[in-house]
């Protein structure tokens, strides 16, 4: 039995070096598009969205370029660039704005933006401002790149991606004491967000939130995500 388990590793590893280097990237495509995204379904189905649904998009991505599809349609996902996966227990994609790797173990994204204002710069380095920028300009530019800032912001900043818009497109001003909040937002962040000294006043706080709303807010094409941000912000700071 172990003679013949050795014997068919042989015979398939000796068509491996004949085979097309191309059939062999494809193959490989088609295998990591649908493991990724059948761990991706799974987790999203325990209620991890957070992980699985980084880890769906790549697994649709790899395998929308297996295929060699250029769109997936019914799910309005294009191929979103060359992908393919590392081998080291990663996933890489490239679009025009942003060269992307997903780490299969733990879910975690990141990315190095290839061009325009933040090039060379990875996401993770990038402010809760400059991430919304680059959103924006990914949003006219380019779809694909777009779509991946988008999973990025869902996986790096759960539950600030989208969850409220109504909030943001209000105008911005909560009432009530800890209306809608998840509970209290680090100062150090908040300073951080409305971009202010650690000694800033209350008219301090109130002067910022103007000035960055004003700039980011959904109506002025920025996104509700930010907004949101900004909102949460201002509280923190002013119930310190």
């Amino acid at each position: 039995m172990g003679f013949c388990v050795l014997l068919a590793l042989a015979l398939a590893g000796k068509a491996l070096l004949r085979a097309d280097p191309k059939t062999i990237a494809q193959a490989i495509r088609l295998g990591g598009g649908v493991v990724l995204g059948v761990v991706g379904l799974l987790l999203t189905l325990r209620g991890l969205f957070v992980v699985g649904g980084p880890v769906g998009l790549f697994g649709l991505m790899l395998l929308a370029r297996g295929l060699g599809w250029q769109g997936m349609p019914g799910l309005g996902i294009p191929g979103l660039g060359s992908g393919s996966a590392s081998g080291q227990g990663a996933s890489d994609v490239r679009t025009r704005f942003l060269d992307m790797t997903l780490d299969h173990s733990t879910g975690e994204m990141d990315g190095l933006v290839r061009e325009g204002q933040f090039e060379g710069r990875r996401l993770s380095e990038l402010g809760f401002g400059e991430l919304d920028d680059l959103l924006r300009t990914c949003r006219v530019e380019d779809d694909d790149s777009a779509r991946l800032v988008e999973a990025y912001i869902a996986r790096a900043h759960p539950g600030e991606a989208g969850g409220r818009e109504e909030t943001a497109s209000s105008g911005g001003e909560r009432r009530g004491p800890g209306a809608g909040r998840r509970g209290a937002m680090p100062v150090h962040e908040a300073l951080e967000i409305l971009e202010l000294p650690d000694d800033a006043s209350d008219d301090d706080v109130r002067e910022a939130y103007r000035r960055l709303m004003k700039k980011y807010h959904p109506d002025q094409g920025g996104s509700a995500w930010y907004a949101a941000k900004l909102n949460e912000a201002k509280d923190a700071l002013l119930d310190r």
